[in-house]
């Protein structure tokens, strides 16, 4: 790597951690709210659907002394990651885990977007089976009870964004959602995401009404801030780093293995190329040949792209941006459907993401998937077990480490932190009165199934606790099921 971006990945949070400062300082004077802002000794972080966990990779970039008590994880290859390179002091086998989970000042949870994914046709949102992992953060946040919390997902919850709030203010928790992206702190990639932020009423310094203005002032500041924009030469691995040349020589000998076939596509009558022919229509390109051995290579060729889909939808991509130096595109969907980019920026990088850059004249490693998210690669151990596909997947599925550092310290400084309350459990000061939980907002395949352990938490949901902002009923919106994913 060259030494400006392994001095990157080695001190971005000392250049961040004052932009952060001084925006949250500056934020909470403008809203009459005290400026001083205060962290735990030792925070105390839990984070579920844990993946690369990037919060620990925050944290550590800020240089913020924390434990991380517990982490949940369900696939193979992000538990090995998690061993090797976060060692939780409990790692439990998803967030459904019958484990009891200690207590923590912040939690932490990239829950599952495939319910809310605009790519998720006739999807029912809340009523996915894949909606069941929300619950049991809601789940894990009432029986936690943590100081403050971050969870994040994909745009397109925005359909059902109100309900989400609603459930995790029911649980007694100041809490607002805000739309971050890496490349409003400089960073080349494109991850839009929403970040709901939330703060337990008890020891949160503002009230419900201020937090959206809050959170929405505070990111502004920062992004006004002049952080410094990097390119995506700067973010990438050079041409000669090993990972590179390894991939490339493979994908050179695959190319050349089919061309001597004449690139044959392995499905006959395939949609895609009808759709590719109704896009060279619809934007006036020419429909490209199949390659020639001997023939003048194509922007395909070029790129070494071996599978016909692939090969058709850049030589059209390559036309309709022919003056685009800055070309990248996904030709992981079809052509119609390609996530492109001409600015200078990746397109939000996915578990599948075939990501083809013009002017490098490759594609985006697996390694550069995880690295581009802000993650010290030079200094992770990646198990030999761990596959090179299951890395893309990794760097896919990931928050943004600069983006998550920014949540982290938007939710500690909600937090009155000179509050005893806000180091302990025990939060709950007056007498129980359950409230019945409407199963009917929730998947009906989502019931308890440890009556022990629900027991035990509506010992808290239900419950009502004095505020500054008065009293306050913890509330759950439905039984979550704490049995074991299929």
């Amino acid at each position: 790597m060259s030494p400006a971006l392994l001095h990157w990945l080695d001190n971005w949070g000392v250049y961040l951690k004052k932009k952060i400062a001084a925006a949250v300082s500056d934020t909470r004077e403008k809203l009459g709210l005290c400026s001083e802002v205060t962290l735990p000794q030792q925070l105390r972080l839990g984070t579920d659907c844990s993946g690369l966990e990037a919060p620990i990779y925050a944290l550590r970039g800020l240089c913020v002394q924390h434990t991380h008590e517990f982490a949940s994880e369900c696939a193979s290859a992000p538990r090995r990651m998690i061993e090797e390179n976060a060692m939780p002091a409990k790692l439990m086998s998803n967030i459904f885990s019958k484990e009891a989970a200690p207590y923590v000042h912040l939690y932490v949870s990239g829950f599952s977007c495939k319910p809310f994914s605009m790519l998720h046709h006739g999807t029912k949102l809340l009523q996915e089976e894949q909606a069941r992992i929300f619950f049991g953060v809601v789940q894990r946040i009432a029986r936690v009870r943590p100081a403050c919390f971050v969870l994040e997902n994909v745009l397109g919850i925005s359909r059902v964004k109100a309900e989400v709030l609603k459930t995790l203010q029911e649980q007694g928790y100041a809490v607002e959602a805000v739309v971050m992206n890496p490349v409003d702190l400089g960073e080349p990639v494109q991850r839009p995401r929403y970040y709901f932020i939330g703060a337990r009423l008890d020891v949160c310094i503002m009230p419900q009404e201020t937090v959206h203005a809050f959170l929405t002032s505070a990111w502004a500041h920062i992004k006004e801030s002049g952080l410094p924009h990097a390119t995506l030469a700067d973010r990438l691995l050079p041409a000669h780093h090993p990972s590179v040349q390894r991939l490339e020589c493979a994908r050179e000998a695959t190319w050349a293995k089919a061309r001597e076939k004449g690139f044959p596509d392995k499905k006959k009558d395939a949609k895609w190329s009808q759709l590719h022919a109704q896009f060279a229509a619809l934007h006036e390109l020419k429909q490209p040949q199949p390659g020639r051995p001997g023939g003048m290579p194509s922007p395909a060729d070029r790129l070494h792209l071996h599978l016909p889909r692939q090969r058709e939808a850049w030589t059209l991509l390559s036309q309709q941006y022919e003056k685009a130096a800055a070309l990248v595109a996904d030709l992981s969907q079809n052509v119609d459907r390609a996530a492109v980019r001409t600015d200078g920026t990746l397109p939000t990088v996915t578990p599948g993401s075939y990501l083809v850059l013009r002017e490098a004249g490759r594609v985006v490693t697996p390694i550069e998937k995880i690295l581009v998210h802000g993650f010290p690669v030079h200094r992770m151990f990646f198990p030999a077990q761990v596959t090179d596909a299951e890395l893309a997947s990794m760097g896919g599925n990931t928050m943004h480490v600069h983006v998550v550092a920014v949540a982290l310290m938007l939710a500690n400084s909600m937090v009155d932190w000179t509050l005893p309350a806000a180091h302990d459990t025990c939060i709950v000061t007056g007498p129980s009165s359950r409230r019945a939980n409407d199963a009917s907002q929730a998947p009906e395949s989502v019931q308890l199934e440890d009556e022990e352990a629900a027991d035990k938490s509506d010992a808290q949901i239900g419950s009502r606790f004095s505020t500054k902002w008065g009293a306050y009923e913890v509330r759950s919106l439905t039984p979550v099921c704490i049995g074991h994913v299929d």
